[in-house]
């Protein structure tokens, strides 16, 4: 242990400065790989889109050309028909011909106007597609852009956390190794607040009263106190420095 319990209580605090801030440098490296990860989810949302389009225009195609193949093939039966049209002698016969050519043009016609809204669709399902790789290039180079900047941001946060881990670990070997261990404990359950001032008899960890023989003991500075509510460690106020 150090040679007095106020020189351990105080490395202590200095410990769990250099930890507080290293906590905070590695909460800014990892906010950092996040705003990469965030255009990258950007570019994997868009190329997921232009996949979408591309299947959508596989069918738009795969639809158009099932339409003109009907529209081929009715266009050839009722050529055949108007063939057959010509050597008909029976009215019945040629008015129940004449019947189905009309139905089959009218049809036709039908066949037509969905094949013309099918083009129309397969142009626009086209522009979209473009559009869509465009915008993948442009959040490509933003990632790029965005790991450039990010890089240059860890290597000063990375050389600062080194700087503060040499610092820690000399802090460290002036503390016997059963303090350490506890401070890393009581560190680990109270969310890096392992060391707090007690004012005005409350202890600023949990924010409970300690007693008189409490305060008592920890002027005396004889030896290391625990919160009996929270289990940090205390100590007074301006008595430490």
């Amino acid at each position: 242990m150090a040679k007095s319990v106020a020189e351990t209580l105080k490395t202590l605090m200095q410990l769990q400065n250099v930890d507080d801030q290293l906590g905070g440098l590695r909460e800014n490296v990892a906010a950092l790989s996040l705003r990469v990860d965030e255009h990258k989810t950007r570019v994997a949302e868009l190329e997921t889109e232009l996949a979408g389009k591309d299947e959508q225009l596989r069918q738009e195609e795969k639809n158009s050309a099932m339409k003109e193949l009907d529209l081929k093939t009715s266009q050839e039966k009722i050529a055949k028909l108007r063939t057959q049209l010509n050597v008909l002698r029976d009215n019945k016969q040629y008015t129940a011909m004449m019947h189905e050519i009309s139905g089959r043009e009218a049809e036709n016609s039908r066949t037509e106007d969905q094949a013309l809204m099918l083009m129309d669709q397969i142009e626009n399902t086209k522009a979209a597609i473009d559009e869509l790789k465009k915008q993948i290039e442009s959040a490509k180079d933003a990632v790029r852009e965005e790991e450039a900047a990010v890089a240059d941001e860890i290597r000063d946060l990375s050389g600062q956390i080194r700087e503060l881990t040499a610092e820690r670990q000399a802090l460290v070997g002036r503390l016997e190794k059963p303090i350490v261990e506890k401070y890393t404990r009581i560190a680990h359950s109270t969310k890096g607040k392992a060391v707090v001032a007690v004012i005005n008899g409350v202890c600023q960890g949990c924010f409970m009263g300690v007693t008189r023989q409490t305060i008592a003991r920890l002027w005396a500075k004889k030896e290391l106190m625990y919160c009996p509510n929270c289990a940090r460690l205390m100590y007074l106020e301006g008595e430490v420095q």
